[in-house]
């Protein structure tokens, strides 16, 4: 059981100490990232501290509506002297591998996270997997400290929340989730704009490499396993870009009697990041971890190198042993 008053406390005493504060997330970030690192950031603007908000990939095309998000600084160093460290949204130290060597220089290492993987690194760390999201945990953290909300930090707690969730779809959607929303919606936040922002601004290039990724679609284990994937020649040849994949999954989650979602998607190095949605008790994360990456037991992704049948014969293989 976690003892959220004196973690809650710890925490707020290494805000209210603190003078400088650099917020980061995991590569490749997803709405829960962005958004808890923006509604972080935007939190110590309000409590008068200095800080930088840190990515080391791009923000996903998406999520740049999101308040602040043009102060995010996308870099892969750090620098030398780092008084507070916060670490937002990484179960493993190993997704923000580019900042590593920080977590060992930095004074102070605060770490918040929802992840079942992660092993409470840093000098003060607030783990909740009960947790939707990070957001949702900086939410209680806010409320608990009477921090000043404002509709921009609302706008970023809640898109946070929503992704994390799948729109509310997954099981991660809980009574105390549907709470905070309630109270952020107090805020005059728009859940339709945000939702038409989010998930329904495709361009006609994507729906060209969606189109692309459907002709790869491969069926297994009596059409419970699903398959599809992009590479780089798609993304050339439509003028696409890796992220631009990343909602595509939610077109194969709606085949009737699936138990796994997977998409491959092939990243500049050439390795592929394969994604997984379980719409059933296979927990992917567990699949995900096996193959050095993390997630939650319906939603989960890991990197691959190999070519494309290597790399679905390997995950292939992995979903089996948790099929049968």
């Amino acid at each position: 059981m976690i003892n959220r008053t004196e973690k809650f406390l710890k925490i707020g005493n290494a805000i209210k100490d603190g003078t400088d504060f650099i917020i980061l997330a995991h590569t490749n970030p997803d709405g829960d990232a962005v958004a808890s690192v923006l509604a972080m950031g935007l939190i110590l603007h309000q409590l008068d501290k200095k800080f930088t908000m840190v990515l080391p990939d791009p923000v996903p095309r998406e999520y740049l509506f999101l308040p602040g998000v043009s102060d995010i600084e996308i870099t892969r160093e750090l620098p030398e002297n780092i008084e507070t460290l916060i670490i937002l949204d990484c179960g493993d130290v190993k997704r923000i591998k580019f900042f590593s060597d920080a977590i060992e220089k930095a004074k102070t290492v605060i770490n918040i996270d929802h992840h079942y993987s992660n092993n409470g690194y840093g000098d003060l760390s607030f783990i909740d997997q009960e947790s939707s999201s990070v957001t949702e945990i900086l939410f209680e953290l806010f409320e608990y400290h009477n921090y000043p909300l404002t509709r921009e930090i609302a706008i970023c707690l809640y898109t946070g929340i929503l992704t994390d969730t799948g729109s509310f779809k997954q099981e991660n959607s809980t009574a105390k989730c549907h709470f905070i929303v309630s109270k952020l919606l107090k805020f005059q936040i728009k859940p339709n704009e945000i939702y038409s922002i989010v998930y329904e601004q495709f361009t006609f290039n994507q729906f060209k490499l969606l189109e692309l990724g459907l002709s790869t679609l491969e069926m297994f284990e009596d059409n419970s396993i699903a398959v599809i994937h992009f590479d780089n020649e798609m993304f050339l040849k439509t003028e696409t870009q890796y992220t631009d994949v990343s909602e595509f999954i939610n077109f194969i989650r709606l085949i009737k009697d699936l138990k796994v979602a997977v998409i491959c998607k092939q990243m500049k190095s050439g390795d592929f990041r394969v994604s997984m949605r379980s719409k059933s008790k296979i927990d992917v994360s567990k699949i995900a971890f096996s193959f050095g990456g993390g997630g939650h037991p319906q939603a989960a992704a890991c990197t691959i190198p190999g070519k494309i049948d290597e790399v679905k014969q390997k995950i292939l293989l992995k979903i089996k042993e948790f099929i049968n």
